[in-house]
């Protein structure tokens, strides 16, 4: 993507399993142009903080992010659902 948007940021990732936290904690930091991941690992995330990287503000990064997710992805993309300003897996109620 970098070389697609001829940017250069680094990029640190502190995720775990599919049981983590979500991605939530994920951020861009302008002065140290890195992204860094945390938590659940997240497409959607990591697109949302390039667009942070590209110089969008958060309603800008929700867009773009969430649009190019649907276009590489439409399988996946139809599958979640919107909370607050991104997308999540629903949430499948425990058998017992």
């Amino acid at each position: 993507m970098c070389t697609a948007y001829r940017l250069t940021t680094d990029l640190i990732c502190s995720v775990g399993d599919d049981d983590a936290g979500s991605s939530g904690g994920s951020h861009y930091s302008p002065s140290r142009n890195r992204i860094t991941l945390t938590g659940r690992l997240s497409v959607i995330t990591y697109l949302h903080e390039f667009g942070h990287a590209l110089g969008y503000g958060e309603q800008g990064a929700c867009r773009w992010s969430i649009n190019l997710f649907r276009r590489f992805f439409p399988r996946s993309y139809s599958r979640l659902q919107a909370e607050g300003h991104t997308l999540i897996r629903p949430r499948v109620p425990i058998a017992r």
